[in-house]
């Protein structure tokens, strides 16, 4: 291919190439946009709502001995849909193998790969490729659980809390608490945040090791996600969980089965092994891919 030319539009005077550069919600996440067409470039240069001028950079990249993925000669198509009853028509034209250019598909969610692949869809075209993801920080080991809620009713709270004397749990709630939840202050390992503020909340986020998303009603601050993100080890029941698509399976338990999460609980927080199994498990529910896979995937 050798050197080619390529834009960059900007509302920026002065700009230099820069790694990890950009937005997390752009297309393709972070990353130093270019293109070969100067006229996408001179809109790109304008794209604010009140920007009238612009510049656009020009670059020469030469391409000897660079590893490239050109979309436009290997199409893949990323599926992040949630399940569904049937196979889309447009996958089913790919699996026909009457699509132009597009004859792979990566499916970005575990239970929708499940789902096609019981569906029928073609083995050898279907493939699962999670997401990559940026944890906040590793899981601390220490005994410290976080439970998030605006609810008083939080499944099998204080058996859990008398269970397990060794685990300091901090339960936060966005609202005022009631007097039955005020009463969970009598036990030495548990602390309330009625009312709890962003930064504090940050706070417990990051200090915490586990979460328990057992509180009844719906869910608060995406607390599971950022429980995910933060590398804590998740624990739910049937009844309560709110986000299946990043907690294992295997610690997701009827309530009636509150003494096999107690035990489960237990053993990882005595076991450091076995907390990074749990973790590795979690991972996985969430289909958290490395670069590295990206890689052998789609190059």
């Amino acid at each position: 291919m050798g050197k080619i030319i390529l834009y960059h539009g900007s509302p920026d005077k002065d700009i230099v190439p820069t790694f990890g550069f950009g937005d997390d919600k752009h297309d393709y996440g972070r990353g130093f946009y270019l293109t070969e067409n100067f006229g996408l470039a001179k809109e790109w240069a304008v794209c604010r709502p009140n920007d009238t001028n612009g510049w656009v950079h020009k670059y020469e990249l030469d391409t000897v001995g660079l590893k490239i993925l050109d979309f436009q000669k290997k199409d893949v198509l990323f599926w992040q849909e949630p399940v569904r009853q049937d196979i889309p028509g447009n996958m089913q034209v790919i699996f026909r193998g009457q699509a132009s250019r597009t004859a792979t598909v990566m499916v970005q969610k575990r239970q929708s790969y499940d789902k096609l692949i019981e569906l029928g869809a073609n083995k050898d075209m279907t493939h699962k490729l999670g997401f990559i993801y940026s944890f906040a920080k590793e899981n601390g080991h220490e005994p410290k659980a976080l439970i998030c809620t605006n609810s008083d009713n939080i499944e099998q709270c204080e058996k859990i809390v008398k269970a397990l004397p060794e685990m300091h749990f901090y339960i936060a709630a966005l609202t005022e608490m009631s007097s039955k939840l005020m009463e969970m202050d009598n036990y030495e390992n548990v602390s309330l945040y009625p009312n709890v503020k962003q930064e504090i909340l940050d706070g417990l986020f990051e200090e915490c090791n586990f979460y328990f998303d057992i509180n009844h009603g719906g869910e608060i601050v995406s607390a599971v996600r950022r429980a995910f993100m933060n590398n804590q080890l998740i624990f739910a029941f049937e009844e309560t969980a709110h986000n299946r698509d990043y907690v294992a399976e295997a610690y997701i338990y009827p309530a009636g089965g509150v003494h096999h999460m107690i035990a489960d609980a237990r053993k990882a927080m005595k076991d450091r092994e076995a907390l990074e199994q749990g973790l590795a498990r979690q991972h996985e529910a969430a289909t958290a891919e490395t670069v590295e896979r990206y890689r052998e995937i789609c190059l």
